[in-house]
């Protein structure tokens, strides 16, 4: 007669790894996807904000989104790049996107 399905400490500690494993890896696909996601959608609020400023309300929004890309700019662009890059410095309400500090 042989033996059945595998049983014990060794197999459950196996098999338990292998699950917490497997779980980190899906989840650190999920999060690649998600950066990769945002990286783009950040990258189009870039553009929009380069040609429009009707919805200064949206405007706004948009440029509190964009952070992240602004400041990888700074380091990467000479500063009259910057400036064309992020036209919206020039406008004149530009006093309104830049953080109050109490």
């Amino acid at each position: 007669m042989g033996r059945g399905n595998p049983a014990g400490k060794l197999y459950s500690k196996y098999r338990n790894r292998r699950s917490r494993i497997m779980k980190k890896k899906k989840r650190s696909v999920e999060l690649v996807i998600f950066e990769e996601d945002d990286a783009d959608i950040c990258k189009a609020y870039k553009l929009t904000l380069s040609r429009t400023c009707d919805d200064w309300e949206s405007v706004r929004d948009m440029w509190k989104k964009t952070y992240k890309i602004r400041q990888e700019d700074v380091t990467a662009l000479n500063n009259s790049d910057f400036f064309k890059a992020w036209n919206k410095f020039s406008h004149a309400k530009a006093y309104e996107l830049m953080p109050r500090t109490s």
